[in-house]
């Protein structure tokens, strides 16, 4: 019993530890190091059991463009748990120092065959992320933000808390209306007059939409786009 009582001051001191090292690495990295507009990266709950990035823990080789100007063949990870892009770049002054960007700056990014956009630039309400996977762009768009959440309850196999799974959160933006499309009966619903086609293109590529991996759900979305223009037209 003492160590469930003990356990949450820990932590505290471990956060307030973290809080330290951050401020001693920005003073050691100087302003002249910063490398567009970013401060130093530490990993929040660093002693919790998983990991708060998308997908994989490891770098990925991917491209960013920040401000127009495109950057290729970086190291990069993203933090859905502080919806943060991190970024390991060259230190002027030689080795390697992690870099939080900051959200405003940076217009888009992959992370591998991986393509996220800036959400800001939307200009609509009711997003929970700075950036999204953009899976179709067409007469409409379709994406999809990610979170993950760290849970505080601790206990002996995750005495330091621990990330959960990723969260995803899928939207079709059209003529600045933004729709949540959680679930098949909300695309279904969205594209009510096709519903019966949808449903056949769905069963014949095996489509089913809450494991549905982002190449499928492009071609839905292509299959969803075609049939509503073969009907104006």
């Amino acid at each position: 019993m003492l160590l469930i009582f003990l356990l949450p001051f820990e932590s505290s001191a471990q956060e307030d530890r973290v809080r330290m090292l951050k401020a001693r690495a920005d003073s050691i990295l100087g302003a002249d190091d910063e490398l567009v507009n970013g401060t130093i990266y530490l990993q929040e709950h660093l002693m919790a059991n998983n990991h708060p990035f998308f997908l994989y823990s490891d770098w990925y080789f991917g491209n960013i463009t920040v401000n127009g100007d495109l950057f290729k063949g970086v190291f990069l990870k993203y933090d859905i748990y502080s919806d943060k892009l991190i970024l390991k770049a060259a230190r002027h002054r030689g080795g390697t120092v992690v870099i939080s960007l900051n959200n405003e700056f940076v217009d888009n990014f992959r992370l591998g065959d991986r393509y996220f956009v800036n959400a800001t630039d939307f200009r609509v309400k009711g997003l929970q992320t700075d950036f999204v996977e953009l899976l179709y762009h067409g007469n409409f768009d379709f994406f999809v933000g990610y979170v993950k959440l760290f849970n505080s309850n601790y206990s002996s196999k995750a005495p330091y808390g621990y990330y959960g799974k990723t969260i995803s959160f899928y939207y079709i933006l059209q003529d600045g209306r933004l729709t949540r499309i959680n679930a098949k009966k909300s695309l279904l619903g969205y594209f009510e007059p096709y519903k019966k086609e949808i449903k056949r293109f769905m069963k014949k590529n095996k489509i089913k939409y809450g494991k549905a991996s982002y190449t499928q759900l492009h071609a839905l979305m292509h299959y969803c786009d075609n049939l509503t223009v073969e009907t104006v037209k």
